[in-house]
């Protein structure tokens, strides 16, 4: 299979994995009444990015991207989702593999 074959499929995996963690995260908020909002999301308004990560929003206008502030944006974003991936991990090793 060829690299641009590859690159699609994860890309399209990828895409699935996020429509699924938003699904559930949407799921889990009608049941518990909780507005927690989407796991990852990027969206467009005016002069602004909006990114979002575990129901955290962080917005990025234009104007005001200086590489210093994306880079420290970016590592919280990592950071976060860093953390959610291991807190979710603890949750499925205890449950299943304990």
């Amino acid at each position: 299979m060829s690299a641009r074959k590859t690159f699609i499929l994860v890309i399209l995996l990828l895409i699935t994995f996020v429509l699924g963690l938003n699904t559930s995260s949407k799921g889990i908020s009608s049941l518990t009444l909780d507005d927690r909002g989407p796991v990852l999301g990027v969206s467009k308004s005016d002069n602004k990015i909006v990114v979002t990560v575990m129901g955290n929003k962080y917005d990025l206008e234009y104007q005001k991207l200086s590489l210093g502030t994306t880079m420290h944006q970016t590592r919280k974003l990592a950071l976060d989702t860093t953390h959610y991936v291991q807190r979710i991990w603890r949750i499925f090793y205890a449950v299943f593999l304990y």
